[in-house]
């Protein structure tokens, strides 16, 4: 989970800096093209959505994680009763 995570924020951190880099160098080769920065913005929001969507899986991950945590804590005095009964019973044949 916590590498979904880390995926997730280095691909935000590449996003930044291909967008300061492509900046830096429209500045420099003094391009006031439009379409140039335009391009600049849809490559990073192209990255910032890819680690957006592993955010998501990794919180639906944790989401997941914990409702079974929590029906085993509920259901598991009641499910080991039931074998302990089947295995009473076994045990007398």
């Amino acid at each position: 989970m916590i590498q979904y995570l880390k995926k997730g924020v280095e691909s935000v951190q590449h996003a930044w800096l291909l967008l300061k880099a492509q900046a830096y160098k429209a500045i420099q080769m003094n391009v006031n093209d439009i379409s140039a920065l335009r391009r600049t913005s849809m490559q990073m929001l192209q990255y910032l959505e890819r680690g957006q969507g592993l955010v998501e899986y990794a919180l639906i991950l944790v989401l997941v994680a914990i409702v079974v945590v929590a029906a085993l804590m509920i259901l598991g005095p009641r499910i080991g009763n039931v074998f302990s009964s089947i295995n009473r019973s076994l045990s007398g044949i």
